[in-house]
């Protein structure tokens, strides 16, 4: 009963205040800002068709699906290095990664096959790797096999709308066993983007 009774009295000498307040407040005045409208952006990477393309946009030359080099008659301590670029044509800030999904693999291969990837910056745009030359070059990560890349993507770079980035991706092999021998591995690589907060 007394805490019923507090409450109440708490109510009215709140109330009592706001009264007392108010009778002071006898001229008022209001400015609006109206029409205030927000709207969602979206998250959209897209790669070049042709990385010596310096204007990509213009050239017609971004596109969501490129199809992927053949490497035949690999062996073992084999290795090549695949350039190449991809753009941020969304409004907003992305983290990019990069993730493989084998679609076949005829002797597990993708323990075998190992990749390793560099940001590659291009700083003349040709499509060129400037071999200690003009074109920056960062290591991300160490070498890695490709079955990897299926459950832990390697994490790239953050990207803001309308900047290209280049990669160099590097595939190798080490010893190949016997049983590797006239087999076939087919993988799609997957770069993805994550909208987060921009770095200044």
């Amino acid at each position: 009963m007394l805490k019923k009774l507090l409450i109440s009295a708490l109510v009215i000498t709140v109330t009592a205040a706001s009264i007392t307040i108010s009778s002071y407040a006898a001229f008022v005045a209001s400015a609006t800002i109206s029409g205030i409208s927000f709207s969602t952006g979206r998250a959209e990477l897209k790669i070049f068709g042709n990385i010596g393309y310096t204007n990509a946009g213009n050239n017609g030359n971004l596109t969501f699906t490129l199809p992927g080099p053949s490497f035949e008659g690999i062996g073992p301590n084999w290795n090549t290095d695949y350039p190449l670029k991809y753009m941020n044509t969304g409004p907003v800030y992305l983290a990019t990664s990069l993730r493989a999904v084998v679609t076949s693999d005829e002797a597990n291969l993708a323990d075998d096959v190992m990749i390793q990837v560099w940001l590659w910056e291009d700083v003349d745009g040709n499509g060129s790797i400037a071999q200690g030359g003009s074109d920056t070059v960062t290591e991300v990560g160490p070498s890695q096999s490709i079955a990897s890349l299926v459950s832990t993507p390697l994490l790239l770079t953050g990207l803001a709308s309308g900047i290209p980035q280049g990669l160099i991706i590097r595939f190798s092999t080490g010893d190949l066993p016997s049983e590797t021998q006239n087999k076939q591995l087919t993988v799609d690589f997957l770069l993805d983007g994550t909208t987060v907060a921009a770095t200044p």
